[in-house]
């Protein structure tokens, strides 16, 4: 009937209402979701550089760490070396004195 058609006519009406403040809603969130995004990846982009700079001053350490070992390393071997040498000279005195009295 007349009646029933107007009431469908009206609810549709109110529907399509709805449905367009629901799609607006939607727009300004998908908005917002985009801007929450590229919010995201600055920050995923600034924790990346400080876990790659913090990574480089770990590198750095290291590295300074392995330097100082070589240092000790080089003044044990030096230390060493002079050992070995005043051993030998001790040695060829000890010979050349032996040689000459006999």
């Amino acid at each position: 009937s007349i009646a029933e058609l107007s009431s469908l006519r009206r609810d549709i009406s109110q529907e399509s209402g709805s449905m367009e403040a629901l799609h607006g809603c939607v727009t300004e969130m998908v908005g917002k979701l985009a801007s929450v995004s590229r919010e995201l990846e600055a920050v995923r982009s600034t924790v990346s550089e400080h876990s790659e700079a913090l990574q480089d001053q770990e590198r750095v350490m290291e590295l300074k760490k392995a330097l100082q070992r070589l240092k000790d390393d080089d003044r044990q071997l030096s230390i060493r070396l002079a050992c070995v040498r005043h051993d030998l000279s001790q040695r060829e005195c000890r010979r050349s004195v032996g040689v000459s009295y006999a």
